[in-house]
């Protein structure tokens, strides 16, 4: 299961338990109101006091461990239903493999092709839609970036420090109706060299492009349309996929290299 399910499963086990309690806390009111009344009755006031407590906090528990069990159903229902809506989403047009793994790439990437702002990399407030998915290079909200950095790799980011890092940066990023999916950095000195220090994408949206189409238009938001990145063991294969070169500062992806793919694919 992953991190996205299990918070939202584990919050509505929460819930449902902590009404539970609360039902059964006023249930045992009345219960609890008879048993202290008999015992004022006997001159056994604290004795009273005793058994209505015990009895309402009983009555509390009981249907409070009934609601862990109703809740942990009523979450994994709702990841059902969650993951089968997610199923019925379109899939990505497949192109056909007839060359060099950059070559299949450039074709993906020329079937998703749409024109991209200026070096700024920014874009109309309400970013371009593909597929299922919006992008936009409008900017990021630190709450929304903070939850997708924990979500993609189980990083808990601190939202002062993060935004921090956001006015430093230029921001692209992915969305599924109102869900950040995705986000890519890129860290530029506004003339000649940018670098990407973060590409962050939903576990549960992987594999869909939304990755590659951020990388491509963090090269179209760099000086000289280049970017530099540095790839972990893990993503090497992701960014070989995308034509990447070795550069002087770690690997090099540039939007050029998607044009003459593209240019190359169609002949």
């Amino acid at each position: 299961m992953s991190e996205f399910y299990r918070e939202r499963r584990s919050s509505i086990r929460n819930v449902t338990s902590y009404v539970a309690f609360l039902v059964g806390f006023v249930l045992a009111g009345p219960y609890g109101w008879t048993l202290l009344r008999q015992d004022v009755e006997a001159y056994e006031f604290a004795h009273g006091v005793f058994r209505m407590v015990v009895a309402l906090l009983g009555g509390g528990a009981a249907l409070g461990i009934v609601g862990i069990g109703v809740g942990a159903v009523l979450g994994w229902i709702w990841e059902r239903r969650h993951r089968r809506s997610r199923a019925l989403l379109p899939e990505e047009p497949a192109a056909p493999h007839t060359g060099s793994t950059a070559q299949h790439f450039g074709a993906l990437a020329s079937a998703r092709a749409v024109a991209f702002a200026t070096a700024q990399g920014t874009t109309s407030s309400d970013g371009d839609t593909m597929g299922a998915f919006r992008y936009s290079g409008a900017g990021l909200d630190v709450k929304e970036f903070v939850a997708l950095a924990q979500r993609a790799c189980g990083i808990e980011y601190t939202p002062t420090l993060a935004g921090a890092a956001l006015r430093r940066t230029i921001n692209i990023g992915a969305w599924h109706g109102q869900l950040l999916v995705a986000a890519v950095r890129v860290l530029t000195d506004g003339q000649t060299f940018a670098t990407v220090p973060e590409l962050l994408v939903d576990p549960d949206y992987r594999r869909r492009g939304i990755g590659r189409e951020l990388m491509r238009r963090a090269a179209a938001a760099s000086p000289g349309k280049q970017v530099y990145v540095g790839a972990e063991a893990a993503t090497a294969d992701f960014f070989a996929r995308l034509g990447a070169t070795s550069g002087a500062f770690g690997l090099l992806i540039t939007e050029t290299r998607f044009e003459s793919v593209e240019e190359a694919g169609s002949e």
